[in-house]
């Protein structure tokens, strides 16, 4: 294919071109008090570079804007390109995504992006065959598809707020563009107050020719929640409350994944759970229940402990100082947990479990905890006695 048939695209931040840009919060030095481990654990995790990520007190947390293109392309979740460059949704890390999206092309993982990698010089390239199949929405489009689709605690940090900007101001914007694949997607727009005339639905695999397309951007993704958020976490809580329940601790598990094969089971978690409904734990599983059940759920919940995973992620409807105790199988995830428990000003803890070296997973692997060890740290918890180990 000779190179009057290829376009080449230089991968940017985005930030050099002419846009409608809104500053919602900018970069902001925190500190962020230290979790409070309730369980003794290897030297070797403490001595790791994770362990001592998750410990520093000093931060910066992402900048978060509201940017409007004109006369652009979307391409997969949030890919956009206009004037000969490429970027998406973060405009600080996302270089690294454009890089891997367009190997994961290349090598035929996935059919996403249709971009071939950068070679000499720096540059991507596109087929210009594939514009010639671009869908033209010629309105205006705020875009509200996460950077992982189906995963339901990105739901709520990118699909909610999307939905509030686009109600809120209803007369800026013509369309709804989200990719809804999964059942319980659906439901949740349609609660919410998107009815499927106004929704446009993504198709990953398509490049879209937008005349105007809108979107919340970051910096980068470290779950901290910003002031800008909360005014769409709490429309959903009081759009969801139910006056009438009471409080009660529960414990999230992930049961029913473990034993349908997900990765990152607790092999123990059955043992675990007789032995925590003696302390009047409630055993939810919220993939099973509605978003209006979870919403009201965690909102009324006065304790929670659950397996680090997606479901945690309702502890943004919790009222501040909630106590929240997050099980977890590793650090991989935590420090961004830890972002998201301390930015909701909850009072959480960290229990952390062991893997199992005979997982051949390299991550995510099964784990399990001590049930003894566990069970009183969790007494404790509740009681408000709590141990500080070092």
């Amino acid at each position: 294919m000779n190179s009057r048939e290829l376009d080449q695209l230089r991968s940017s931040s985005g930030h050099g071109l002419e846009t409608d840009f809104h500053l919602l919060d900018d970069y902001k030095k925190i500190r962020r008090t230290p979790p409070r481990f309730l369980n003794n654990f290897s030297p070797s995790v403490m001595g790791s570079h994770g362990f001592s990520k998750i410990m520093a007190a000093e931060r910066n947390v992402h900048k978060r804007t509201l940017e409007t293109f004109q006369e652009c392309r979307l391409l997969g979740e949030d890919f956009i390109i206009k004037d000969g460059e490429i970027f998406n949704r973060y405009f600080a890390t996302g270089f690294a995504r454009t890089k891997t999206s367009a190997e994961n092309f290349q090598s035929g993982k996935s059919r996403k992006l249709k971009i071939h990698p950068a070679e000499e010089g720096g540059k991507y390239t596109i087929e210009r065959l594939y514009y010639s199949s671009s869908v033209d929405l010629d309105f205006r489009v705020f875009l509200g598809t996460s950077d992982e689709p189906v995963n339901y605690g990105m739901w709520l940090f990118i699909v909610i707020p999307a939905v509030h900007e686009f109600l809120e101001n209803r007369h800026l914007y013509d369309k709804f563009m989200c990719h809804c694949s999964r059942p319980w997607q659906r439901k949740i727009l349609r609660g919410l107050g998107i009815p499927d005339a106004d929704l446009i639905e993504h198709d990953l695999e398509k490049i879209y020719r937008c005349a105007s397309l809108t979107l919340h951007r970051a910096s980068h993704r470290d779950l901290y929640l910003r002031d800008s958020y909360f005014p769409a976490i709490r429309w959903v809580a009081e759009k969801f409350k139910n006056q009438g329940s009471a409080s009660e601790r529960i414990f999230v598990s992930r049961l029913s994944r473990t034993k349908n094969g997900a990765y990152r089971g607790l092999l123990n978690e059955e043992i675990f759970i007789d032995e925590i409904k003696k302390l009047d734990f409630r055993i939810v599983e919220p993939e099973l229940l509605s978003f209006v059940e979870q919403v009201n759920l965690f909102a009324r919940a006065s304790t929670i402990v659950g397996l680090g995973g997606a479901g945690m992620f309702n502890t943004v409807f919790c009222k501040e100082g909630t106590k929240v105790l997050d099980i977890e199988s590793g650090l991989k995830f935590l420090d961004s947990h830890c972002n998201m428990f301390s930015s909701c000003k909850l009072d959480y803890a960290v229990l952390l479990g062991e893997e199992d070296p005979e997982d051949p997973r390299l991550v995510q692997k099964r784990w399990k905890i001590d049930i003894k060890e566990s069970m009183q740290v969790i007494e404790s918890f509740v009681k408000d006695r709590m141990s500080h180990p070092t």
